[in-house]
């Protein structure tokens, strides 16, 4: 793919980046490490806040997954090379679920939340999570844990990871971005023999 896109004051990024057989991304770029997991668990928080995420989105293989999305204010994930905009209703109470096809390489997402509090101390939280089987997987899991829990088997809190590309022969200069990935803890559901997000 060859269209490209800016976002803020970010260098340029691609939709979709193809994938190596060894999991690796084509295009001279690098992984260069993890950052945090798409979570804020349950506290109370009075004043406004907002937490951001982008970067690319790793699928080692072909498969169908389902994506769930649940905050107290509200939280929004954008995935151009899908055509996918998904954002929950401020203060809903229903997490919002999707079921999502994705090829094996590298997808770019956007993820913002943000906390607006009515009269007095309200409960902040926040959650993306990824599930390769159907049904509706217990949030509270992850929302009332101290610090991020391992996912379950066959489910997983997105967690950002970072890509920076090499610059080429006779360029002094180098891009970087950032890149979203998430991991399945287990095999588990529907089948699968291996993780397939990496």
């Amino acid at each position: 793919m060859n269209n490209t896109f800016n976002i803020g004051a970010m260098d340029t990024v691609y939709p979709f980046i193809p994938m190596y057989p060894n999991g690796q991304p084509q295009g001279n770029f690098l992984v260069n490490g993890l950052t945090a997991p798409v979570l804020v668990p349950k506290r109370i928080a009075s004043s406004p806040t907002r937490h951001e995420w982008f970067g690319y989105l790793k699928v080692m293989a072909p498969a169908t997954c389902f994506l769930h999305l649940h905050a107290h204010s509200s939280i929004s994930l954008s995935i151009p090379a899908k055509d996918l905009e998904l954002s929950t209703e401020p203060g809903s109470s229903t997490p919002l679920r999707r079921q999502i096809q994705f090829d094996q390489g590298y997808y770019w997402c956007h993820i913002v939340h943000q906390h607006q509090p009515g009269q007095g101390s309200e409960a902040e939280f926040c959650i993306a999570l990824v599930s390769d089987k159907e049904g509706e997987p217990d949030l509270d899991y992850y929302l009332l844990a101290e610090n991020t829990p391992a996912g379950k088997e066959g489910e997983t809190v997105l967690t950002l990871v970072n890509l920076y590309q090499e610059a080429e022969e006779g360029d002094s200069s180098s891009s970087s971005s950032s890149s979203l990935s998430f991991s399945s803890s287990g095999a588990g559901g529907r089948g699968l023999s291996m993780p397939l997000f990496l």
